[in-house]
């Protein structure tokens, strides 16, 4: 062996006959730093291909970044060589595949409707999120194309932004899955109208002195969707039939003192008892658990590990099957009564336990789209009413609960 100092890495190398192009450390050291750029580069993939856009596509799972970026650049490339010929087609290709790279450290959030706090909290995001990949993505031409696209200050930069802005229809068509537009409370044409109206004048805003062309594009693209609203007649699609599988949500203490009388007189209020019981509790705050709701609907839950956000899988049981898990969840079983209230876009479930304590959640996770779920907790105004915010305080997971019971019980709400 040489007295030259060599990593394993070169001795297995040096002795390997099948890769015998490795001739030197000099050629192995070049190698080297090209597996470490394309390793990186990699997982900057893999972790685009785990952020999901709201359009579906024809299976019924939602589209990921690294589809759309494709997509984007497929469409922006050809039809600017079809009818913008001045434009650089490479620079087109390269801004398509890079635009979204931003959002790997926050997720995809949606702008409409969006409050202006929660517009400035996206623009915070936004920012934060594309210095978070300027970081990661080193120097090179990847970062280069991305620091580019984000000035805007070139026509193609302008131009991709705007074609960006014709896929979501497209893919929504393309796939024939209405569900996008059911997730954001569309149930009739009308809405569909008044929910692209704002869409449209936005991009004719955004776009229309520079590309008038594309917002036209946009306005035929939205009368199509139009008609395929009307052609299916807004019939729910078989893969929508079971609940979100990730919770997202916020949970505060009540005195039931300063609750609003209306909240129990009000009589389009839903109000339900529930039992519910633990049969199984982990060491790492997993769960498994059975509720009744008014002993008429029934239910068993499985959650993963967490507080505010956590993975779960609902599914319905017969009235049978839960009494007998019902009678093995002793000494892990709670009973308590709850108001669903509407709160703006969102809904309060206020549970009050037979002491008179009471905690109140809010759940902001509509359509499992995390980021978007965080982006609106982050700027959730809770009503004057709900008191401290316990979500991270493991003592008040309904699962110790059931087994200790709430902390300061006859103190936080209590009627005595």
């Amino acid at each position: 062996m040489s007295s030259h100092e060599t990593t394993p890495i070169e001795t297995d190398f040096r002795v390997d006959k099948r890769f015998s192009i490795i001739t030197s450390p000099e050629v192995l050291e070049q190698a080297t730093e090209r597996v470490e750029r394309v390793l990186s580069l990699g997982e900057i993939a893999e972790d685009f291909k785990d952020v999901t856009r709201k359009p579906r596509v024809a299976s019924g799972r939602k589209e990921n970044d690294a589809e759309h970026s494709w997509h984007l650049g497929v469409v922006a490339a050809d039809l600017a060589a079809k009818y913008y010929p001045d434009l650089d087609i490479e620079r087109i290709r390269a801004f398509s595949g890079v635009h979204d790279l931003p959002e790997v450290g926050y997720g995809d959030i949606s702008t409409f409707g969006l409050t202006d706090a929660q517009m400035a909290e996206k623009k915070r995001l936004d920012e934060e999120g594309k210095e978070q990949m300027l970081v990661r993505l080193g120097d090179g031409i990847a970062r280069d194309d991305l620091e580019e696209y984000e000035r805007q200050d070139t026509a193609e930069a302008r131009f991709v932004r705007a074609v960006d802005k014709l896929l979501p229809i497209v893919v929504t068509l393309t796939s024939g899955n209405l569900q996008p537009l059911r997730d954001y409370g569309v149930d009739s044409l009308e809405k569909l109208k008044e929910f692209y109206d704002v869409i449209h004048a936005r991009i004719k805003k955004d776009f229309e002195d520079e590309y008038p062309e594309l917002v036209a594009t946009h306005a035929v693209l939205c009368r199509l969707l139009e008609e395929e609203f009307v052609r299916v007649s807004g019939e729910p699609d078989a893969n929508e039939t079971q609940r979100s599988s990730i919770e997202f949500e916020y949970k505060y203490l009540v005195d039931l003192s300063e609750v609003p009388d209306w909240v129990f007189t009000g009589s389009n209020l839903r109000r339900e008892e529930l039992r519910q019981g633990y049969s199984g509790i982990g060491d790492d705050g997993s769960e498994a658990r059975v509720r009744s709701y008014d002993d008429e609907r029934f239910d068993i839950t499985v959650k993963q590990p967490g507080t505010i956000e956590r993975e779960e899988e609902v599914i319905q049981i017969s009235k049978d099957l839960f009494e007998d898990m019902w009678s093995k969840c002793e000494g892990q079983r709670l009973e308590k009564i709850r108001y669903t209230i509407p709160y703006g876009q969102w809904r309060i479930e206020l549970d009050i336990y037979p002491d008179g304590s009471a905690v109140a959640e809010v759940e902001f996770n509509k359509d499992n789209r995390i980021a978007d779920a965080r982006l609106h907790a982050s700027t959730f105004e809770a009503p004057e009413w709900f008191g401290e915010n316990v979500s991270e305080d493991n003592r008040y997971k309904t699962q110790n609960v059931a087994r200790f019971g709430l902390p300061n019980r006859g103190i936080v709400g209590a009627s005595s």
